[in-house]
């Protein structure tokens, strides 16, 4: 669903109806292992998800909220880069775990 813009923006669209059908303020996402090879997920998956929650802003704007679920375990997050760093100093170690194409 979030591999191509053009999957993403037929997801976002039909978000947006639904939201406003059922009269909800906003959604959250949780897909907490986007990279996790052990549970299907591709390298890509992290772009794709930080460009999925980017394109949900620009077409949202302020009307509804975005939360996002993230995996609590280091362990799952070692090898995502985040678009920005949050919490300083960040690491500059490569991954160095084998993960799917």
């Amino acid at each position: 669903m979030a591999s191509t813009s053009e999957r993403r923006k037929t997801f976002i669209d039909s978000l947006g109806r639904f939201m406003d059908k059922y009269g909800f303020q906003g959604v959250d996402l949780d897909w907490e292992y986007p990279v996790a090879g052990d549970r299907g997920g591709k390298r890509a998956d992290m772009d794709n998800f930080v460009s999925l929650v980017a394109e949900m802003r620009g077409i949202f704007g302020k009307k509804y909220g975005i939360s996002v679920a993230l995996a609590p375990d280091i362990w799952y997050m070692r090898c995502t880069q985040p678009p920005a760093c949050f919490f300083p100093p960040c690491p500059s170690a490569p991954c160095t775990v084998e993960q799917p194409d």
